[in-house]
């Protein structure tokens, strides 16, 4: 039995064998876009292979719910696999799948069409060996969903089935399967954060500059460990070839970095010189730095497909190069510059590889947004206060891309840190927003996660500081007590972005065998608290 590649409904693409579907990167002629991701869900219906566990009103009842399931989740903006329509185009005895020769039908109409995920349904009782099967052949995250009608048997099945999944010991998907029962929201929190997990682990990065950062112990990571579990490939180049490049350009291309700086002063960016730190010429400076790696990771994207980035800055490039390398951070991780369209490139400072992966997590489930990163720089009974030191995306001057709203909101200013350049001001936006942090506890990598609420930055609380009072800064409540989120936290950087994608983080999680430490309750912190100091 052979199925033909299918178009998904609701997509606008058509699979061929062979070809692998990549949403265009880029912004199209000058619109300001983010680069989407659509989760390709493949779905299909099992029922009982016993000629006496079969009945007309089950049936019927079977092919109700998964064309039901199948429209709902497309019209939720999922792309829909979906072989039922091709077997059984004019059922007579049985719509579910109940046969093994079919099973290998659609594992081959699955890997035709090229699914991320996996949705088995279990509305009756079937054959526990044609889902193992399923996840066996296919190799995609897992899940199993009854409607929860007590009428069929479809929850004992559930049970059945997976407890015969997770006998396995190894960590694969037929083991970190997913059970879900009713809610058809649930399937796509599931769907968004296991396809996220597995976008990461093809997912290139690139870091300029070693990993450590100011004699850091925890800046030195376990790198082929991460690699085998959380991404595909990390690229390592020195920071001279920015620098290198950035020289170059200087000596070359002046009128380039001069258009750069009108693009600027004319979009209202607020631009405040003095005499030392921030000149023309050192703002040239980080102009031409920005440029070299904006022009070296064009390069890197066609032929490494890099997505995110690092650059440790820290201190070759801000002390000896001479000035700071902030408007990477600002500018790297928006779709338009003064160039034009581009794509928006994750990129995280100091070398941090734990920040750079769970900002890279982040981003692959968030479809309007750029990735917050940043240092906790303070933490008080009321708030944490999150600032980098002198760049955030561009995007958090309004939480917007459109440039006539997020540009005026930001400001160059002088940098107090390294021998000269500009530190990139703006101040957060009220609003929920999801903050996570791949940590490392006693050798176990961990995710740290809390959904938080982000207020105004008040005048008092940047004329408080003594240093850094011109960094982006985002004032954020977690919902928890701020001793024992002081005692768990575990490391200094967080990564966030807007709205609640919690679940959609933790199922990502269970895929990845990661453990979660909820930042956002205090009986998760409590939890985290006893197994530090008891034995993690």
């Amino acid at each position: 039995m052979t199925l033909q590649p299918t178009r998904i409904i609701g997509t606008g693409c058509t699979l061929e064998r062979g070809t692998r579907w990549v949403l265009p990167v880029r912004a199209l002629s000058g619109e300001q876009t983010m680069q989407r991701r659509i989760p390709r869900i493949g779905l299909v219906a099992l029922t009982d292979p016993r000629e006496t566990g079969r009945s007309d009103a089950c049936e019927r009842y079977i092919s109700r719910q998964h064309n039901a399931l199948a429209e709902f989740l497309r019209n939720s903006g999922m792309a829909v696999v979906d072989p039922m329509p091709e077997l059984r185009k004019a059922w007579t005895d049985t719509y579910g799948i109940n046969r093994m020769r079919e099973i290998e039908a659609c594992v081959n109409y699955f890997a035709t069409n090229l699914i991320e995920c996996l949705v088995v349904e279990c509305y009756h009782w079937s054959d526990p060996a044609l889902v193992a099967a399923l996840a066996r052949r296919t190799g995609v995250p897992l899940a199993l969903y009854t409607d929860g009608d007590a009428s069929w048997d479809g929850t004992g099945f559930v049970v059945a089935v997976s407890a015969v999944l997770r006998e396995g010991t190894d960590l694969t998907p037929a083991t970190t399967h997913c059970r879900l029962r009713g809610a058809k929201e649930e399937i796509l929190a599931w769907a968004r954060g296991v396809t996220a997990y597995t976008a990461l682990r093809r997912a290139h990065l690139l870091l300029w500059g070693s990993e450590r950062r100011l004699h850091c112990d925890p800046a030195r990571e376990d790198e082929v460990t991460l690699k085998d579990r959380l991404f595909g490939e990390c690229l390592h180049e020195d920071q001279l070839v920015l620098t290198q490049a950035a020289e170059a350009l200087l000596a070359r291309e002046p009128k380039r970095i001069e258009s750069m700086v009108t693009w600027l002063k004319k979009q209202g960016v607020n631009i405040r010189y003095d005499t030392a730190m921030l000149t023309p010429q050192t703002l040239a400076r980080q102009v031409a730095l920005y440029l070299a790696a904006r022009d070296r990771l064009a390069q890197l994207e066609q032929a490494e497909g890099v997505v995110g980035c690092s650059i440790k800055c820290q201190c070759e490039i801000s002390e000896v190069w001479g000035v700071t390398a902030c408007l990477l951070p600002t500018f790297l991780p928006f779709p338009r510059d003064a160039y034009g369209p581009k794509s928006d490139i994750t990129t995280v400072c100091k070398g941090d590889l734990r920040g750079l992966v769970t900002s890279l997590l982040l981003r692959q489930l968030s479809n309007e947004h750029p990735v917050l990163f940043g240092a906790v720089r303070g933490m008080t009974e009321s708030y944490v206060l999150i600032g980098n030191c002198g760049g955030a995306s561009a995007y958090y001057g309004a939480n917007s891309i459109d440039l006539a709203k997020a540009m005026p909101r930001l400001a160059l200013r002088p940098q107090c840190l390294g021998r000269g350049g500009a530190a990139v001001e703006l101040s957060g936006r009220p609003g929920p927003m999801t903050f996570a942090r791949l940590a490392r506890v006693r050798g176990r990598y961990v995710m740290q996660l809390g959904l938080g609420e982000c207020q105004s930055v008040r005048k008092e609380v940047r004329e408080r500081l003594r240093f850094g009072t011109d960094w982006p800064l985002h004032v954020v409540k977690f919902p928890s007590d701020s001793k024992l989120l002081f005692d768990v936290l575990a490391g200094d950087h967080l990564s966030g972005v807007p709205g609640d994608v919690t679940a959609e983080v933790t199922h990502a999680c269970r895929e990845a065998g990661l453990a979660v430490v909820r930042l956002d309750r205090d009986d998760s912190l409590r939890q985290a608290q006893e197994a530090l100091f008891g034995g993690f």
